[in-house]
């Protein structure tokens, strides 16, 4: 009987359990601090920065440390671009408990003009605050708009807020299928 692949294989899976339980994992996978509970679930959100009208938004975050961000799928561009309709991609990043009710947030959102073209990204980077009945979060945020290589070309800042969304009872239907 053959005992090394067998000693080998429960090596290596001791060694992973021992990574798992030693906290050796991705540094999203655990946000920190006592803010956690505070921001998981989905907001309604009103990003607003000066020079520009306020966008709606909805962003969900996850226990696991996962922010995703509904940005407007397509924005009329800045006056002075050689295009006129900006094309965005959802918002994806991370997030972090960084007080008793705040999160630091990171997320990156693609850009491309109306002919497909990549013009690059935008990140958004911030630290919010949730409101002590834990159903409003606000706080201001820096965006830095990059070209396709990456390169910083512009930055702006501003404000969010925003509402938990909660469970709400079904309604009466406003109108009855085939009536």
């Amino acid at each position: 009987m053959c005992r090394v692949p067998v000693l080998l294989a429960v090596l290596a899976l001791g060694g992973v359990l021992l990574a798992s339980r030693t906290g050796l994992s991705n540094a999203q996978d655990e946000p920190s601090g006592p803010a956690r509970q505070d921001f998981v679930g989905s907001w309604r959100l009103i990003i607003t920065s000066q020079g520009r009208p306020p966008i709606s938004t909805l962003a969900t975050f996850t226990s696991d440390g996962t922010l995703s961000a509904a940005i407007p799928p397509v924005m009329p561009a800045r006056p002075g671009s050689p295009y006129k309709l900006l094309f965005t991609s959802t918002g994806h990043g991370v997030w972090i408990g960084s007080g008793e009710s705040s999160a630091a947030i990171t997320f990156v959102v693609l850009r491309r003009d109306e002919q497909g073209n990549v013009l690059g990204t935008t990140t958004f980077r911030g630290t919010w605050q949730v409101g002590k009945d834990g159903q409003a979060v606000s706080g201001p945020f820096t965006a830095t708009i990059a070209d396709p290589t990456g390169k910083a070309v512009s930055t702006f800042t501003g404000t969010v807020e925003g509402s938990r969304i909660a469970v709400e009872a079904m309604g009466t239907p406003a109108a009855t299928p085939g009536a």
